[in-house]
């Protein structure tokens, strides 16, 4: 997602990657000249639970949080506040309330220019097990910036990549803005691929390292390259399923 809301100056790229057990948060390019301060907001709950924190992990209310590159910037404050419906528009409860919160935010301060921020949501962790995944660092931040963002699964080979513009990443190419996410198995990868722009028409090209045969697209291959045409069709998702160019079934002999 490209946030650029209506009537500011604030400009940032925001990437969700999801996967089996993790959803990984990416944000670059965050510009805002105005003297407004400008946060990346991680969580702001009502709970009267206190975080447990590690070097780069933290857990509250059953939920980890992983930071896997800086936490430089992060804050985490608990307040109790007190406030109303009616101040927040669209209410006449004029009804005081006062609860516990805990707000984590990355503080990018005023008139920010490419600032970024990293941080990965494991649900159903508590301290204990959360600082067991974090040590692991079962992830990989590839990429974050105004080309391309990036995240592979280390214990499945899985890589998910955002491209915000024609680019590359490990050699793996869009001419276009697209969504990306790749999964490997043998001699085979499955490709899904789309085009987050909403009602565009026409189609783009993904093209992969290696010779592959490709079911679900249209390809071109050289000995080095596939090249697959991916049909935009309003933002739906398209699947391919790639095999290694060469390989063949093993088949059993009976003797």
């Amino acid at each position: 997602m490209e946030l650029s809301p209506l009537n500011s100056q604030l400009f940032a790229r925001k990437a969700w990657f999801f996967f089996d057990d993790a959803i990984v948060f990416l944000t670059n390019s965050i510009l805002s000249p105005s003297g407004n301060r400008v946060e990346t907001i991680v969580n702001q709950v009502h709970t009267s639970a206190q975080p447990a924190r590690g070097r780069d992990w933290l857990a509250l209310d059953n939920v980890g949080y992983w930071f896997p590159t800086s936490t430089t910037d992060l804050k985490v404050a608990t307040a109790t506040r007190t406030g109303t419906w009616a101040a927040l528009g669209g209410s006449s409860d004029t009804t005081q309330h006062t609860k516990p919160f805990v707000t984590m935010v990355f503080d990018h301060g005023t008139q920010p220019t490419n600032a970024a921020a990293e941080y990965v949501i494991v649900p159903n962790k508590n301290a204990t097990t959360m600082a067991q995944w974090a040590s692991s660092r079962p992830l990989a931040i590839g990429a974050n910036n105004d080309t391309v963002s990036a995240v592979r699964d280390l214990r499945t080979n899985a890589l998910g990549i955002t491209f915000w513009r024609p680019g590359s990443f490990e050699g793996i190419q869009s001419s276009a803005q697209a969504v990306v996410y790749l999964t490997f198995g043998g001699n085979t990868m499955q490709l899904h691929a789309a085009d987050p722009n909403n009602g565009n028409t026409g189609s783009f090209q993904i093209t992969v390292p290696g010779a592959w045969n490709a079911t679900g697209a249209t390809s071109t291959r050289t000995s080095r390259s596939t090249t697959l045409t991916i049909p935009r069709n309003g933002g739906q998702t398209t699947s391919v399923v790639l095999t290694k160019a060469g390989t063949t079934k093993k088949r059993s002999v009976r003797r």
